[in-house]
């Protein structure tokens, strides 16, 4: 599939440091690789030695589950399940389904890993997205819908021929198995970086990490948050669109009418769980109504947002500021 990258909610802002002998003193060391449809960066602070080993085994777990957990992928359950109708038994996915089903419930419906054939019909899987046919768009909403899955302690199966694509928040998953082998290998300060979703592992020399919230329509910064040992990401209208008759076209889809959700054009959110991060920043986006959204995210237990508008306004939940500080200026 052809990677469409556009602006980065996302920028991450590193310092340098200075350079020294890794024998004599840690040092900051990363490596990047191309996966889950974008460039991921990881970034850890240690001796080489022991960053670089740490950096490649979380590389080669991120890789393992970019297989499972990509629907197109003939190897992926996901893949079974939707050509064939084949249960998925996998515990890793299955955590990941109860999370989307879950939030799925709660917003009746604003997100659904069953929107796949709709993303189809759009071309947003290939190379030439386009605006569908009206009728083919209300043809295809009639197959989808997250209440015809079945989910049970140990398997998922489906109720209709609907299909799965757990895009929205598989990534922040893969991104918290990563974390995970950092710490196993113990490792105390690092960055995870996937494409604007990212998890700040300890600190940066004693500081916390700097990430900056940039205008998504602007070559500006809204500002930065200071984070330690939490995930933030951002979604919106400008990571994946194509414009027609002067009107943009972007890849969160509404599943209720079908078409690009409007109302907020993005949306950034910080929790401990990367998996929470993604599922939610994609969802209240699809809800459209920013003032609901925000509302909304102020019921899930230690969520953070910041909804910028479609017409340039800011919104962020009242919680923001207990554990991170925004800063409305950038340096």
């Amino acid at each position: 599939m052809k990677q469409v990258l556009y602006l980065l909610f996302i920028i991450l802002i590193i310092g340098k440091i200075s350079g020294v002998s890794a024998a004599e003193k840690k040092n900051m060391y990363k490596q990047t690789r191309f996966m889950l449809d974008t460039y991921v960066t990881i970034h850890v602070f240690d001796y080489e030695s022991v960053a670089n080993d740490a950096i490649i085994r979380a590389f080669n777990r991120m890789q393992s589950l970019d297989v499972k957990f990509n629907h197109l992928n003939p190897k992926s359950p996901i893949f079974e399940f939707n050509q064939y109708g084949s249960p998925i038994t996998d515990p890793e996915i299955l955590k990941v389904v109860r999370v989307a089903l879950d939030v799925s419930r709660v917003t009746d419906g604003a997100i659904d890993i069953t929107i796949c054939p709709l993303v189809e019909l759009w071309g947003f899987y290939g190379e030439s997205p386009h605006v569908p046919n009206e009728n083919d768009i209300k043809d295809c909403l009639k197959k989808i819908g997250y209440k015809n899955l079945k989910l049970s302690e140990d398997k998922l199966e489906r109720l209709t021929e609907v299909k799965i694509d757990l895009g929205a928040l598989a990534k922040g998953y893969i991104i918290s198995q990563a974390v995970e082998v950092l710490k196993e290998n113990n490792i105390s300060s690092g960055l995870v970086d996937a494409g604007g979703k990212v998890y700040a592992l300890g600190k940066k020399e004693g500081k916390m990490w700097k990430v900056g919230i940039r205008d998504p329509r602007k070559e500006a910064s809204l500002g930065y948050l200071e984070i330690s040992d939490a995930a933030i990401g951002g979604s919106g209208d400008y990571e994946r669109f194509f414009m027609e008759n002067g009107i943009r076209y972007h890849h969160i889809l509404s599943p209720k009418t079908g078409y690009p959700a409007k109302g907020i054009i993005a949306c950034t959110t910080i929790h401990k769980e990367p998996l929470i991060v993604d599922v939610w920043n994609t969802t209240l986006v699809a809800m459209g109504d920013p003032v609901k959204a925000i509302e909304t995210a102020e019921q899930v237990k230690d969520l953070q947002a910041i909804i910028v508008t479609d017409d340039g306004s800011v919104l962020c939940t009242s919680e923001l500021n207990k554990n991170m500080n925004i800063i409305k200026k950038a340096d």
